[in-house]
C-alpha cells in the first residue's frame, strides 16, 4: 500500500464516510434487503489500507449516530472486519484478479455476519427497521432463533451486498479514470506537448571555438 499523504487522507475519509451514508439513505428509501453502508469503507480500504479503512469505520457510526440515534454507534464493528480482512488481502495482492477478489468477499462473510447478527439480537432485537427485517422474520420462523436467524439472512444476503458494491466501485473507478485521461486541461495535456525550437542561422559556439583553435594552411 502506497504511503498518503495527511492532506489525502484528510479528502480521503470524508469521502468514505460521505459514501457510507449515501448507501444507508438510499437503502432505507428503497426498503431493498441489502446493505450498502459499506462501500465508502471498502473504497478507503483499497486507497488507504486496513487501518484506514477502520477508522473510516468508526467515523461513519459516530455520524450515523448523531444523525440516526445513538444506537448506530455499534454500527462500526462488521465493517471494521471488513476493512481488516479486505485490506490485508489486497496488501498481499489476492485481490488483484477476480477469483481472489470474490474468495475475499467469501472469507469476509462469517465473521462479518456474526459481528452483525450480535448487533441485530442483542441491540435491535432481532428487527432494525429496514428491508432485511422480512428475511429475518423468516428464517427466525424456521430456525426458532433470533441469533441464528439473523446470522443466516445477513449471509445470504452480505455477500451480494459487497458483490455490488465491489461492481460499482469498479465501475466508477474506471469512469474516473477515463474521464482523467481525456481531461483538456492538466499536466498530462502539458507534459505530452512537443517542444519547438526556433532554428538559429548563427553558428554555434563549438563552431566557433573550432574555427578559433583550427591552425592556418600553409601556403
Amino acid at each position: 500500500m502506497p504511503v498518503l499523504k495527511p492532506a489525502y487522507i484528510a479528502a480521503l475519509l470524508p469521502t468514505g464516510v460521505a459514501i457510507n451514508f449515501a448507501g444507508s439513505m438510499l437503502r432505507q428509501l428503497l426498503g431493498i434487503p441489502l446493505f450498502l453502508d459499506s462501500g465508502g469503507t471498502m473504497l478507503v480500504t483499497f486507497i488507504g489500507g486496513p487501518w484506514l479503512g477502520v477508522l473510516c469505520s468508526i467515523l461513519n457510526a459516530c455520524v450515523m449516530a448523531l444523525t440516526m440515534g445513538p444506537l448506530q454507534i455499534v454500527t462500526f464493528l462488521p465493517t471494521s472486519i471488513i476493512a481488516l480482512i479486505l485490506g490485508y488481502s489486497a496488501r498481499y495482492g489476492i485481490t488483484r484478479s477476480w477469483p481472489g477478489l470474490i474468495g475475499t468477499l467469501i472469507i469476509i462473510q462469517p465473521p462479518a455476519c456474526l459481528a452483525s447478527a450480535f448487533i441485530y439480537t442483542y441491540v435491535y432485537g432481532g428487527f432494525a427497521g429496514n428491508g432485511l427485517d422480512i428475511m429475518h422474520a423468516v428464517v427466525m420462523k424456521a430456525s426458532d432463533s433470533i441469533f441464528a436467524g439473523s446470522f443466516i439472512s445477513e449471509l445470504i444476503t452480505g455477500f451480494l451486498d459487497k458483490t455490488v458494491l465491489v461492481i460499482i466501485l469498479n465501475l466508477a473507478m474506471k469512469l474516473f479514470m477515463a474521464a482523467a485521461r481525456t481531461c483538456p486541461t492538466g499536466p498530462a495535456r502539458s507534459a505530452a506537448r512537443p517542444i519547438r525550437r526556433r532554428a538559429s542561422t548563427s553558428p554555434s559556439r563549438r563552431s566557433w571555438a573550432s574555427a578559433a583553435t583550427r591552425s592556418p594552411t600553409s601556403t
